[in-house]
């Protein structure tokens, strides 16, 4: 049924008014509200999505008549979410978006009470909705209540003084800033208050994502990158819908890979120590950052297992493939803001340019392609892959999908927590990439073949 497919590994998801309606995110509500617990304080936002505000006023209705109280931020980056819910002590925070995806999708994100990404582990308020057992309160609890609905500019402005207490710039920057139409059209202040010039791009608010889609890569920021060079800036930031995520081009207008930012801010910070790294991460890091004495700890690909680690191994910084940032020094959510403050710091300070600090780190052959997979069997597709590559006289790891590696190259392969797809992922030091994408691929598409013919 489509109200079990919906929730994913670590939040819910699905297309308005197919697979999420109203009824079904007041349901929710409901069920979040049952599973934390009476008078517990919730910290609501959402994305810049057509459907978002009446999917948030659902939530809100189901939350508060299983009896939680509510703060209402507005249309705010998730980041900014984690921040004030860490920061003013609130419960938890809950979030609509589908993050990436495209208009039509729309989706429930969860926030911990430090404010970092949270997973429901054992599947407590998916059994809570499905079986419909939601707490009923009585008047008396009921009148004890509240829903306060607080002004964005001055939870923004919070956020802003937390940024610029942390950063000190020797020198003005000037940057340019994407949000994509997204949750980040607000941001711009946030950079001219720690000492750059910024130049937005995509900055009206609007649901379809006109600009250039939720998704910021390459492609769709090829007009971002002709208006940086055209301005001469130092280098862009952009942010996918929810703002989680941050992709920089250097100031030659080049998409630069979230590694070597991850390694330009590791080596700042100037101590040794540990950062945390998905498992699909190039292998730049351990070659890189083991002449610095720094630890490079690999963990399952998402954002909720990237900052339990981070905080796990007190790490200097978090990192994903996908434009995830973590930097403990700031707080634990993912803050694409933080990072790209924290990268005009070290700019500012440095006599080379971003273009520079790029190009003196070794780049490798990095290949991705995606399958598609029915939701109901991409797992036992991946149980047959595991089963089936263990044999293989090759380093394995099975922590996260299927890991393969020589000293030479790496191939993993994992099924997507979000999506009915299943990733590979190619990383290879010689000239072996065709032949590795023919052998996966082919083992990858017999295994679903083989279990679609089951159904």
């Amino acid at each position: 049924m489509k109200e079990d497919v919906i929730f994913r590994a670590y939040d819910i998801r699905g297309i308005y008014g197919k697979d999420l309606t109203e009824e079904i995110v007041h349901d929710i509500g409901r069920a979040f509200s049952t599973f934390i617990g009476y008078g517990k304080k919730i910290c609501l936002g959402r994305d810049t999505r057509n459907s978002g505000a009446t999917l948030l006023e659902s939530f809100l209705a189901g939350l508060t008549e299983a009896g939680c109280c509510a703060v209402k931020a507005g249309i705010i980056p998730i980041p900014v979410l984690g921040f004030l819910t860490w920061h003013r002590n609130y419960d938890m925070g809950v979030y609509i978006s589908a993050s990436h995806n495209p208009p039509e999708y729309n989706g429930i994100r969860f926030r911990g009470k430090d404010g970092a990404g949270y997973m429901d582990e054992k599947g407590e308020i998916k059994r809570i909705f499905m079986e419909k057992k939601f707490r009923k309160i009585s008047f008396e609890e009921k009148r004890k209540l509240y829903v306060a609905d607080y002004d964005n500019n001055l939870l923004l402005e919070e956020y802003f003084s937390f940024i610029v207490e942390r950063v000190n710039l020797q020198k003005e920057m000037s940057i340019v800033v994407d949000p994509g139409n997204g949750s980040a059209c607000k941001m711009l202040p946030l950079y001219e208050k720690i000492g750059c010039r910024a130049y937005g791009i995509n900055t009206y608010p609007d649901g379809d994502f006109p600009g250039r889609g939720p998704n910021p890569n390459e492609k769709s920021l090829s007009q971002t990158a002709s208006f940086l060079k055209k301005i001469e800036a130092d280098f862009a930031v952009a942010f996918d819908a929810d703002a989680d995520r941050g992709i920089i081009l250097d100031d030659k207008g080049r998409l630069v890979p979230p590694e070597k930012i991850a390694v330009i801010i590791a080596r700042h910070a100037g101590v040794k120590g540990k950062i945390v790294a998905s498992m699909d991460c190039s292998i730049l890091l351990e070659k890189e950052l083991s002449k610095e004495g720094i630890e490079v700890v690999r963990e399952k690909v998402g954002d909720v297992f990237i900052s339990k680690a981070v905080k796990r191994h007190n790490a200097i910084i978090g990192v994903e493939r996908s434009g995830h940032f973590f930097i403990p020094s700031f707080h634990f959510s993912d803050d694409p803001f933080a990072m790209s403050s924290k990268l005009a710091e070290i700019l500012s300070q440095s006599k080379e340019k971003l273009s520079s600090l790029v190009d003196n780190i070794p780049e490798y052959t990095y290949y991705s392609e995606y399958f598609e997979c029915p939701e109901n069997i991409k797992f036992n597709v991946m149980e047959k892959l595991k089963e089936e590559m263990s044999k293989l006289e090759y380093e394995i790891n099975l922590k996260d999908g299927v890991r393969i590696s020589t000293d030479d190259w790496m191939v993993l392969i994992r099924a997507s927590n979000t999506e009915p797809l299943i990733r590979m992922y190619i990383e290879t030091s010689i000239d072996n990439l065709d032949e590795l994408k023919e052998a996966y691929k082919k083992k990858i598409t017999d295994a679903i073949k083989s279990l679609k013919q089951r159904i």
